[in-house]
């Protein structure tokens, strides 16, 4: 107020106080995903939606009636979503800080689309079938939306929730079968997750050994040819060395004495890198019926083993009746008998044993002081038993082998004034008929005792023409000793059929040495022999004394 003056004045101050704001509402809510049901309406307090499995996480925007209210939504934490119901709190405080109303938001996060594949729980070897159960209904669902490795998916029926599916597996593998993340929605349109994996192992001890067949097979008839290899060069030293005690006994004028030979065994054993070796060869000689007959016993051994504990090795040994028939012939009869254990390698490691009888018999003769020929036949029976894996299958097989043997050589002798040549010519045939194989066969975890593999047939037919040298370094006259060198070249070809049949020829050579006493009582041989033949190399050594008493 201003006095009449002008300048006096008084000033009056009026205070007027408002009542705080009781109003804790809101004007609207929305969310970030989804739509509120009911519609929001201020004086409404509880909303639900639903949201899809992939949402796990919204925001919900409050708008207050009254802009002094405050509010607050989940506490005011950062909204995650479980699957099921989610209740969310928006708290509205009024500016009296007293009234306060809540808001509740139920957001249902719809569970997870899931997968689950059954099938076999054991090896299967031809189709089978698998079931898919969704945990809601799907549509749209087709074949190609499975994966399946190793193996093609070829039908598939269903409806919903449940589906059959066909497979066909690829043999002897490893079949998995696996539905993918995202690959089929519900109704809903919520996307499956990723099922479980179904893995199946395609085969049985039968397929496998159905799938192995053909290797086994080849293994089993290669030993069975390196068999005949072995006892084809064993019948031709047999003839051989007989012809040399025919030809001894012609050059001696027939002069007979009671000849003896205790068992002599002949061999050499190495250590080396940790491998121990041992091989070598026996004979011996007796006479009978008053001389007129001679026992021969003739072998040979060859043993390896190293540091791991593998063994292979084998011995053949044969004892012969000869019997002088006349001055310039010999029949001889022999039994021999065989073991062995083969170390086998490759695909398929293991080892294969065996153990048989062989009998047969033979002639020599003199057609007259210069031409010779011989002539054998023998049979075999050997018992096998074959234990091999490649990782995956194991085999153990037994199985019976026979075999036929027969050859004949012819020699003639050319004297010049200081060397003897001795061209031999010789052939032998040999056949191996392998049977039907009884196997116990394991694979995948599974034992099958009643399979069997099929048998087969090996032949060997060989020739071999040697023309022998021979240097004589005594003529026995005077009581002078007998002796002889040779150097014998040669000219081998083989014919195979049954293991890759094969032909081919190849060289080899022998050194030797003869001697006899002037009164025939001490007799000496030794011979070194060396043959490669279509990729396959032999060698030997032996020699034999005989003193004779």
């Amino acid at each position: 107020v201003t006095a009449q003056d002008g300048t006096t004045k008084i000033t009056y101050t009026v205070t007027v106080t408002r009542d705080p704001s009781s109003d804790a509402t809101l004007s609207n809510l929305t969310s970030s995903i989804g739509t509120l049901t009911p519609s929001f309406a201020p004086a409404v307090t509880a909303y639900s939606f639903t949201v899809a499995n992939a949402v796990t996480t919204l925001t919900l925007t409050p708008t207050v009636n009254d802009p002094n209210a405050t509010v607050m939504v989940n506490n005011g934490n950062p909204i995650a979503l479980a699957v099921g119901a989610n209740p969310i709190l928006v708290e509205v405080t009024a500016q009296d800080g007293t009234t306060k109303t809540t808001y509740t938001v139920t957001v249902t996060r719809a569970a997870a689309l899931q997968a689950v594949i059954a099938g076999p729980t054991t090896p299967v070897s031809g189709p089978f079938s698998v079931v898919i159960t969704f945990s809601q209904p799907v549509t749209q669902f087709t074949i190609s939306d499975v994966t399946v490795v190793n193996g093609t998916a070829t039908t598939m029926t269903g409806i919903g929730t449940t589906y059959t599916l066909t497979v066909s597996p690829t043999s002897a593998s490893n079949v998995s079968i696996l539905l993918p993340a995202g690959a089929v929605s519900s109704a809903g349109g919520t996307l499956n997750t990723a099922s479980n994996v179904l893995n199946l192992q395609a085969g049985t001890p039968a397929t496998a050994l159905a799938a192995a067949q053909p290797n086994l097979e080849k293994i089993v008839l290669q030993q069975a040819q390196k068999t005949l290899s072995s006892q084809a060069s064993i019948d031709q030293r047999m003839l051989r060395s007989g012809m040399q005690r025919l030809v001894q006994r012609q050059r001696l004028n027939g002069q007979q004495s009671n000849r003896f030979l205790p068992l002599d065994v002949d061999g050499n054993a190495r250590f080396d890198n940790g491998q121990f070796r041992l091989n070598g060869d026996f004979f011996a000689l007796s006479s009978v019926r008053e001389q007129s007959a001679e026992v021969v016993t003739t072998g040979a051994f060859n043993f390896t083993s190293d540091r791991d504990g593998n063994f292979s090795g084998y011995f053949n040994g044969r004892s012969a009746l000869e019997l002088q028939l006349a001055r310039d012939m010999v029949l001889g009869y022999f039994l021999g008998v065989e073991v062995g254990r083969a170390k086998l390698s490759g695909t398929f490691a293991g080892r294969q044993d065996s153990y048989g009888l062989n009998v047969g018999g033979y002639v020599l003769r003199s057609v007259n002081d210069v031409s010779y020929i011989a002539g054998f036949a023998a049979l075999g029976r050997n018992k096998n038993q074959l234990v091999v894996s490649n990782g995956t299958l194991q085999v153990d097989s037994d199985f019976d082998s026979t075999t036929l043997r027969l050859g004949a050589s012819a020699t003639g002798v050319f004297k010049t004034p200081r060397i003897e040549i001795w061209p031999e010519l010789s052939f032998s045939y040999a056949k191996s008929r392998v049977g039907s194989q009884a196997v116990a066969a394991q694979a995948y975890g599974l034992t099958a005792n009643n399979l069997s593999l099929a048998g087969g047939d090996v032949e060997m037919g060989q020739l071999m023409f040697m023309p022998q040298i021979k240097w004589p370094l005594g003529d026995g006259r005077d009581s002078a000793a007998v002796a002889n060198f040779s150097l014998s070249p040669r000219l081998t070809c083989r014919v195979t059929r049954g293991v890759g049949g094969s032909r081919a020829c190849g060289t080899g050579a022998a050194l030797g040495y003869s001697a006899a006493s002037g009164d025939g009582l001490t007799l000496f041989n030794a011979t070194v022999e060396f043959d490669n033949v279509a990729d396959t190399k032999n060698g030997s050594l032996t020699f034999n004394v005989e003193h004779n008493f």
